[in-house]
């Protein structure tokens, strides 16, 4: 994002203390920095319960908003008056970002209230215990040991490729093939590319890192000690190309086709990356569900049993009442096939086509 568009936006930054009272100050507030202006600086709790931590908040220019308490109910009353106010902010002062300093899941649904008001909301909290409700009804979540990556963090649309023609794809030799490990790490960007790539499979490396970031919020490239996205991506290296744009000071990315229908292998000790198939672990789909979806799909495919996979996912983002795949349970074309028995034995994935087995 430009500085400019940047300096425009204004951040309000709240922080429920009785949940985070570890975190990081001056951490926080550089986070909050890279989105805007901060213009509002709160902490929420018993203040007579924290009295020694007042002084660090009032040096780093955090309101202390106080919450009398009785018995055992701290807690209830200090997310209730946090909710609260957020609230009122939402309607009456230019707030355009709202940084939620919590790792507590109750807060999912403020979060969600937020965003259909329009605004951007940041969580951040400590990985250790913030609840993964919570980590999906944010726009992006940080940990403490994270950090926003400023300028380059635009969520707004990317303009189309005008008579940019890549390179032909890279094929990896089958030695290359028989070498590499899928793991959880590819998972990511798979997935991704999914939802992000056009009819050719390509896609530019702003647009990917926008839709790795909506499936999985919690995604930092720094968790795989690089500096760069680039950098990122260009070690899953054979099994993913990129090339340099110099026109848009950007890179295309794509899938080597050696690797498009290559089972997942995960490295042994390696955590998953809460792939769409795990999120949707447990879910079956209805039958009469499936029965629609089947239906759409075949009269989308015609004679040639075809179909994009942008345009099957569509389908069945309309059968929960959204736009998008990647805001389904499902979140994926793999997690849908995984969800519907019926489904899979008529159709299969190939690169970014839906193709129905005869």
């Amino acid at each position: 994002m430009a500085d400019a568009d940047r300096d425009d936006r204004n951040v309000a930054i709240l922080m429920d203390f009785e949940n985070t009272k570890d975190a990081n100050l001056q951490k926080i507030l550089s986070h909050a920095a890279a989105y805007g202006q901060v213009i509002i600086r709160r902490a929420y709790a018993d203040w007579t319960r924290h009295m020694n931590a007042q002084n660090r908040l009032r040096e780093s220019g955090f309101e202390a908003v106080h919450q009398f308490t009785t018995g055992s109910g701290t807690k209830n009353a200090t997310d209730i008056n946090l909710t609260v106010e957020c609230m009122d902010l939402l309607w009456s002062r230019p707030v355009d970002v709202f940084v939620l300093v919590t790792a507590d899941s109750d807060f999912a649904k403020l979060a969600m209230r937020l965003r259909e008001g329009g605004k951007q909301v940041i969580g951040i909290g400590a990985k250790a215990r913030v609840g993964r409700a919570l980590v999906q009804a944010c726009d992006s979540y940080l940990y403490y040991s994270e950090g926003p990556e400023g300028k380059g963090r635009e969520r707004g649309r990317s303009r189309e490729r005008k008579g940019k023609e890549p390179k032909p794809k890279e094929t990896a030799q089958p030695a290359a093939k028989k070498a590499a490990v899928l793991t959880d790490k590819h998972k990511v960007v798979l997935n991704s590319l999914e939802a992000a790539a056009d009819e050719e499979g390509y896609v530019y490396g702003s647009p990917l890192h926008r839709s790795i970031k909506r499936l999985y919020p919690d995604f930092s490239y720094r968790d795989y000690g690089h500096g760069t996205f680039r950098a990122y991506i260009d070690s899953l290296s054979p099994v993913i190309h990129t090339e340099t744009d110099p026109e848009r000071s950007d890179f295309l990315v794509w899938i080597d086709e050696a690797y498009e229908d290559m089972a997942w292998e995960t490295v042994e000790g390696e955590e998953p990356a809460t792939p769409a198939a795990a999120a949707a672990e447990g879910v079956v789909l209805a039958e009469d569900v499936q029965d629609r979806i089947n239906s759409d799909w075949a009269r989308l495919a015609g004679k040639s049993g075809r179909l994009p996979a942008s345009r099957a996912g569509k389908v069945v983002a309309e059968e929960y009442g959204v736009d998008r795949l990647q805001d389904t349970p499902l979140a994926s074309l793999d997690a849908v096939l995984a969800a519907a028995p019926k489904l899979k034995k008529r159709w299969k994935r190939e690169k970014n086509t839906m193709v129905r087995l005869s």
